[in-house]
């Protein structure tokens, strides 16, 4: 009977236990009980969000609203606290003066290029544009016999151009070859009041065209001629009418020039020409606009006219004639020479003997 009790105990326990599962319901299952979101707090990761960009997720507040948390956990709703990153930015002046930079002006050696390349407030200066007309302008002598040059304003003087010398007949011219060296004319006959003489100045430049054409039509060659030594005392600043006209003359004084437009005005002479007469040459530039870059220029050029008696002159194309280039002027009686000086006043050049057909003249083109 004792056992029969034992027996039956044991299966109502069993029954109990079948009853109430202690491990709880399985995770998922409707009838367990709900759980609560974890809290969200500064810096941890909210999964209803999900993961940032760094992984870990934006940080929030504690009341998960969104905003966003800036230094030392200080939080400005919807907006980067300004701290840390404006202290990393630099301030308004440091940004601008990190942008500026203080550039001085490139300083360098002068040109002739129409530039102020030095900075000096002057273009061209400095003697730069000598060798710079020596290279890339000619002048060009013309000289006739019985009138027969050309009337009036011409751009030929015979064959000159497109030839650069021509030393036969009635109508003769050469011309500078860029060289700075003397390109002579041998007269024909006697020298008198029916021969001419004429000049044009002209320059070239592929390369810097504007610096040419500048040079051409504020630059100008004047040719002076005087009977019985009535011509101006040297380094005067006119001939006759000349630089204030271009030409002019019909007594015992008379001028012509290359006009700043390359082109030639001839010039007729006056009796027979010989001992008392003269020669004179000045190199004019001239701008209102530029009188700083046309004075440099006209000081950084020489025009030179020789004179030779008795076929005394140097060979076509030598460096000098007489003392010149060596010296400003020379004067033995056969073999005369003066230059233009560079001040833009006239130069002059005293003749001796007949002039005829065994004289010559010269001119050249140099740089100063």
């Amino acid at each position: 009977m004792a056992h029969r009790w034992l027996v039956w105990g044991w299966l109502v326990g069993a029954w109990a236990c079948a009853e109430v599962d202690p491990a709880g319901p399985a995770a998922g299952d409707a009838e367990g009980p709900l759980q609560s979101p974890p809290a969200v707090g500064p810096g941890a990761v909210d999964a209803r969000v999900g993961a940032g960009p760094d992984g870990g997720g934006p940080p929030r507040d504690a009341g998960g609203d969104g905003a966003v948390v800036g230094d030392a956990g200080a939080v400005e709703a919807g907006a980067v606290d300004g701290g840390a990153a404006d202290a990393a930015a630099p301030d308004d002046g440091g940004a601008d003066a990190a942008r500026s930079v203080d550039a001085a002006p490139v300083v360098m050696p002068e040109t002739c290029n129409g530039v102020d390349d030095d900075r000096n407030g002057v273009v061209d200066d400095g003697g730069a544009c000598g060798a710079w007309v020596q290279a890339r302008c000619q002048l060009i002598l013309g000289w006739a016999d019985e009138r027969d040059g050309p009337p009036g304003v011409s751009p030929v003087w015979g064959p000159c151009p497109p030839a650069e010398r021509h030393q036969s007949g009635n109508v003769r011219c050469t011309a500078t070859q860029r060289d700075g060296r003397f390109r002579m004319i041998d007269l024909n006959g006697d020298v008198d009041g029916n021969d001419q003489l004429g000049l044009a100045f002209r320059c070239a430049d592929e390369a810097l065209p504007a610096v040419a054409e500048w040079i051409q039509t504020r630059c100008a060659v004047f040719l002076g001629h005087a009977d019985e030594r009535q011509g101006p005392a040297d380094r005067a600043d006119a001939w006759d009418v000349c630089p204030a006209q271009l030409q002019g003359g019909e007594g015992l004084v008379r001028c012509t020039s290359t006009g700043f437009d390359g082109q030639f005005r001839s010039m007729q002479l006056r009796g027979d020409v010989g001992g008392d007469d003269q020669l004179g040459v000045a190199f004019i530039c001239r701008d209102d606009a530029e009188a700083g870059r046309a004075a440099a220029v006209m000081a950084a050029v020489e025009v030179w006219l020789g004179w030779a008696d008795e076929h005394l002159g140097p060979e076509d194309g030598a460096e000098s004639w007489g003392p010149c280039p060596a010296q400003p002027r020379g004067n033995d009686g056969d073999v005369g020479c003066v230059g233009s000086g560079g001040d833009g006043r006239f130069h002059r050049l005293d003749l001796g003997g007949d002039v005829n057909g065994d004289d010559e003249l010269g001119v050249a083109l140099r740089g100063r």
